[in-house]
C-alpha cells in the first residue's frame, strides 16, 4: 500500500510505475511535438523503444518518482552515471535522460524533484547533473534560469538534408 503524501514526495521507482512513467513521457512527447514537430516525432513509434530503455534501466541506474496526494505526477531517470564519467576538467558527472513533470504540478514540485536528485548525486560523488532542455520550451527554460541553473552547454542541431 502506497502512503499518500498531501505534499511533494520523491521516491524510488519500481516496476509497478512503469505504465504512470510511460504515461508522463508520452504526453510529454506529444506537448514538444507541437512545438517542435520536426524535431520530435509521433510517439506512437518511439513508446516501445522508450519502454524497453526504461525496464532495462532499472537495473542499471536509479529512477526517482513524484507523487503528490499519492499519485505520480513526474520523473527522472538517469542515463549515464559512473563514477569513471568525467568531464574536460575532470569533475565527475551524471546525465538525466529524462525530467519530466506534469505540466499541471505547481512548481514546488519540479524542485523538489530537483533537490531530491541533487540530495542523491553529492552522495554518490557527482558535482554535476547534465540534462537537455528543448530551447522552444520556454516556459520551462525560464523556470531553470530563475531557479539557478547554469545553461553552459548547448546542443545545436545541423541539418544534414
Amino acid at each position: 500500500m502506497i502512503k499518500i503524501h498531501p505534499n511533494p514526495f520523491v521516491d524510488l521507482a519500481t516496476t509497478d510505475d512503469i505504465n504512470r512513467i510511460l504515461q508522463l513521457w508520452k504526453t510529454e512527447m506529444e506537448y514538444l511535438h507541437t512545438l517542435d514537430p520536426k524535431f520530435f516525432s509521433p510517439t506512437d513509434s518511439d513508446k516501445e523503444e522508450y519502454e524497453f530503455r526504461l525496464t532495462s534501466a532499472f537495473d542499471m541506474f536509479p529512477i526517482f518518482i513524484l507523487r503528490i496526494s499519492g499519485k505520480i505526477e513526474g520523473f527522472v531517470n538517469i542515463y549515464d552515471c559512473d563514477n569513471g564519467i568525467i568531464d574536460c576538467n575532470m569533475i565527475p558527472y551524471c546525465e538525466i535522460e529524462n525530467l519530466i513533470v506534469s505540466r499541471k504540478t505547481s512548481a514546488s514540485g519540479r524542485k523538489r524533484l530537483l533537490h531530491e536528485l541533487k540530495k542523491w548525486a553529492k552522495k554518490e560523488g557527482y558535482q554535476r547533473i547534465d540534462f537537455k532542455v528543448h530551447s522552444k520550451d520556454e516556459k520551462v527554460v525560464e523556470y531553470y534560469k530563475m531557479i539557478g541553473i547554469d545553461f553552459t552547454y548547448h546542443t545545436m542541431g545541423l541539418k544534414v538534408i
